[in-house]
C-alpha cells in the first residue's frame, strides 16, 4: 500500500488562489466588518454592544453613518466592498439595511428620519463624489429617500453644503446649513481699515415641493466676530474659523435655534429679519445662569410654552483647536430651561447625562431626548453611542468594534418601517459529506436589505435541471436571525427561492429564483479497488430526477508532477499578492487583475497630476525622493 498522495489540479487551485487573495489576508483586514452570503457586497461596520438592563432599552432602530476620514481619498485595500454610507442598526446592534452601494463609498451625514408629505422618508447630506465614480451629483448634496429606499430628490445648491445639518422642520421645509466666505471689517477689533477673510456660513430653509429658498441668513450680516472664542490669525489673508455653525432648528413662532460652535453660544435668530433675539452661553450671554457649556452641538427645542423653552445640547466642553480650556471634566448631554418671556431672563439646568467613560469629546457629537424618557447620546469617535434612563442610569454602551471608523451624529427612530424595493437577497450552497456514503446537503442564506416587517423566511426547493419544468417543495420554514437568516435542508436542491412573512402570516415578498453553488471541487479519502489509498478530486454529476450528487473519482496524477504545480501556483499568490499595483488591486478585488508589478519613476508635479487628476495620489514619495506611482496599468510607466 503506497503512501496518500496530495493530488491538486492546477486550474482550479489557481482559481482558488486568486479567491483567497481577494479577501483579507490576516484577520486584521476586514474582521471588524459583517460579512454576509446571501449580500457579499456589504460591509457594515460591526458594533460591539453592552446592554446592561435590557428591559430599559429603547426599541427601535439606530441612524449611523460611518466615515474613516471627512474627505473620501481613494478607496482603501483594508476591504473595499462598502462600507462608508448610512446604516440602519436595531437597538441589539444588528445590521437592517446598509446604503453604502446607493452613494458609491461616499461620506454620508446628518442620516435621519424626516417627514415630506405626510410621509415618513430619509434625509441625509452626501458628501462630494470628488475621486470616486457616481450616479448622482458629484457636488454635496442633500438626498430625500423614501420607504422603498430609493432616491426621489437630490438637492444641490449653489452655494456649498455644510456638512452638518440637513433638518426637516415640517411643511415639507428642510433647514440646511451652508458655507461661504466673507471679508470682515475689524474696526470692533480695534483694527479700523483692516480687514480678514472669515468662514462665516449660514442656513436656508428649502422648500421642497418649490424648490425654492424660503428664508436665508448669514452669520456675518448680524454677529461680530467679537463673539469668537477663536484666536484671531496673526497673518490677516488666512481665513479665520471664528463662528463655525453646527446645527440649526425652528421653533413654533417661526424662529431659529442656532448654534456656533466658536462662540460657545446657542442663539435664538428672528425669522423676520434674522436679527438676533438673544444669546445662551459664550462672552455676551443675556441670561442668568448657574452652568456653563462651551463647544457645543446639536441644539434642540425640547418642548415649548407661554414662559419659554426646553431644549436639548450635546455639550462637548471643549475643542479640538485648544481654544480654550476644558469646561468640565467630560462631556455630556444637558437638558436646559430658558424663561425667556420674564426679565430678566434666566436659563436653568434641568438634567445632565455625563459620558459614561468619562473622557471629553473634543468635536461632533449628537443629543437626543427619546419619547420612552431616556436619552440617546452620540459620543462620536469610534461611534461611541448611550443610552440612559431619566435618572441617569446608563442600561446600553455601543460603539464600532474598531476604532478606525467614526459617525459624526447617530439617531433613534422607533417607528420607521421600510418596504424595500428590490427582492430579497437569496444564495444556496451544496455541501458534499466527507465520504461518498454521507448524502449532500444544502444550505440557504436569505436576507432582505432594508426590511423591517420579516418575521420568518420560508424555503423551497426543486431538482429539476429545466427550469421551466421545476416542480418546488417546501424545503422550510425559519424566523428571522438578524440581517441575513440560514437554513441546512438535506439534498441537493438545483433551484431554490425564499418567500418573506411578517408576523401575521401576510406574504411581504418573494426572493428570484437562484441556481445552487456547486462546490469547485470535493475531495474524499477512501479505499480504491486496487488496494491503493490516497486522496482524490470527484467530480460532480447530477441527477435530477432523485436530486442527489454523485461523485466520480478520477486518477490520481504524479506525485512530483502535482509537487511542482503546487510550487507554481504558489509563487504565483504571493506575487500577486505583493507586487500588484495599486489601481490593479482595486480592480483585483473585484475579480479582475493583471498581475504586473509597482511601475516606479520620478514624476514631476505635472505628470502626477496627469496621471491621477487629484491632489492626494496616489503616489508615496520614499526616502531617495522617488514618486511611486500605482498607476492603471497603462504602458506609460512600464
Amino acid at each position: 500500500m503506497k503512501t496518500p498522495v496530495l493530488i491538486l489540479a492546477a486550474a482550479i487551485t489557481l482559481r482558488s488562489v486568486a479567491t483567497a487573495i481577494r479577501l483579507p489576508l490576516s484577520t486584521g483586514q476586514g474582521s471588524d466588518l459583517a460579512q454576509y452570503m446571501s449580500r457579499p457586497d456589504l460591509r457594515a461596520p460591526l458594533l460591539r454592544l453592552d446592554t446592561y438592563e435590557a428591559d430599559a432599552v429603547t426599541p427601535g432602530y439606530w441612524f449611523i453613518s460611518p466615515f474613516k476620514h471627512l474627505v473620501v481619498g481613494r478607496m482603501e485595500d483594508e476591504y473595499i466592498p462598502y462600507q462608508n454610507g448610512p446604516q440602519i442598526y436595531n437597538h441589539q446592534g444588528e445590521l437592517v439595511w446598509s446604503g453604502s452601494p446607493m452613494f458609491e463609498y461616499r461620506n454620508v451625514f446628518d442620516f435621519r428620519v424626516g417627514e415630506v408629505n405626510g410621509s415618513q422618508v430619509l434625509t441625509a447630506i452626501v458628501d462630494s463624489a470628488r475621486l470616486l465614480e457616481s450616479n448622482y451629483s458629484k457636488e454635496q448634496s442633500g438626498f430625500i429617500i423614501n420607504e422603498k429606499y430609493q432616491v426621489v430628490q437630490e438637492i444641490t445648491l449653489s452655494r456649498t453644503y455644510n456638512m452638518h445639518e440637513f433638518n426637516s422642520v415640517g411643511n415639507n421645509r428642510i433647514l440646511i446649513a451652508t458655507s461661504g466666505d466673507a471679508d470682515v471689517d475689524l474696526t470692533d477689533m480695534g483694527m479700523p481699515n483692516h480687514t480678514i477673510r472669515v468662514k462665516s456660513g449660514g442656513f436656508r430653509e428649502w422648500d421642497i415641493t418649490t424648490g425654492k429658498n424660503v428664508f436665508e441668513w448669514w452669520i456675518n450680516d448680524h454677529i461680530s466676530v467679537n463673539d469668537s472664542i477663536m484666536k484671531m490669525p496673526e497673518e490677516l489673508y488666512r481665513s479665520w474659523d471664528s463662528f463655525h455653525l453646527n446645527s440649526i432648528t425652528k421653533d413654533s413662532h417661526g424662529d431659529y435655534l442656532v448654534s456656533l460652535r466658536h462662540t460657545s453660544t446657542v442663539y435664538k435668530v428672528s425669522g423676520t429679519d434674522g436679527s438676533v433675539i438673544w444669546r445662551l452661553g459664550g462672552k455676551y450671554s443675556n441670561f442668568q445662569q448657574d452652568f456653563n457649556f462651551s463647544g457645543q452641538h446639536h441644539a434642540r427645542i425640547l418642548t415649548e410654552d407661554d414662559t419659554g423653552m426646553t431644549i436639548t445640547l450635546f455639550n462637548n466642553a471643549g475643542d479640538d483647536r485648544g481654544a480654550q480650556e476644558a469646561t468640565a471634566s467630560a462631556s455630556s448631554m444637558q437638558v436646559i430651561r430658558i424663561y425667556d418671556h420674564e426679565e430678566p431672563r434666566r436659563a436653568e439646568l434641568l438634567a445632565q447625562y455625563v459620558r459614561p467613560d468619562g473622557q471629553l469629546t473634543d468635536k461632533r457629537g449628537s443629543a437626543q431626548m427619546l419619547e420612552s424618557g431616556n436619552a440617546f447620546i452620540c459620543w462620536s469617535a469610534n461611534g461611541y453611542i448611550s443610552e440612559h434612563t431619566p435618572d441617569g442610569r446608563v442600561v446600553l454602551e455601543a460603539s464600532f468594534l474598531s476604532d478606525r471608523f467614526s459617525t459624526y451624529r447617530a439617531y433613534h427612530f422607533a417607528d420607521w418601517v421600510g418596504r424595500p424595493a428590490e427582492p430579497p437577497a437569496l444564495m444556496a450552497y451544496a455541501h458534499i459529506g466527507a465520504s461518498p456514503q454521507t448524502p449532500p446537503s444544502t444550505v440557504l442564506y436569505v436576507s432582505w436589505n432594508g426590511a423591517t416587517e420579516v418575521a420568518s423566511w420560508t424555503f423551497y426547493g426543486a431538482s429539476s435541471i429545466d427550469e421551466s419544468k421545476d416542480t418546488f417543495h417546501k424545503l422550510g420554514s425559519v424566523s428571522k436571525a438578524g440581517f441575513e437568516s440560514s437554513m441546512a435542508v438535506e439534498g441537493y436542491w438545483r433551484h431554490t427561492y425564499a418567500e418573506a412573512y411578517d408576523a401575521h402570516g401576510h406574504l411581504l415578498g418573494t426572493s428570484e429564483v437562484k441556481v445552487t453553488i456547486l462546490p469547485e471541487q470535493a475531495e474524499s479519502q477512501f479505499e480504491r479497488d486496487d488496494g491503493e489509498s490516497g486522496m482524490h478530486y470527484f467530480t460532480t454529476s447530477l441527477s435530477a430526477a432523485e436530486g442527489t450528487l454523485t461523485l466520480q473519482a478520477s486518477k490520481p496524477v504524479a506525485g512530483f508532477a502535482t509537487l511542482i504545480s503546487l510550487i507554481c501556483v504558489l509563487y504565483t499568490a504571493i506575487s500577486l499578492s505583493l507586487r500588484v499595483c495599486g489601481r490593479c488591486r482595486l480592480r483585483f478585488r473585484h475579480s479582475h487583475y493583471c498581475g504586473r508589478q509597482y511601475h516606479e519613476k520620478t514624476l514631476s508635479e505635472d505628470e502626477t497630476h496627469a496621471l491621477y487628476p487629484y491632489p492626494d495620489g496616489p503616489w508615496s514619495e520614499n526616502e531617495e525622493g522617488t514618486r511611486r506611482a500605482d498607476n492603471d496599468c497603462s504602458s506609460k510607466f512600464r
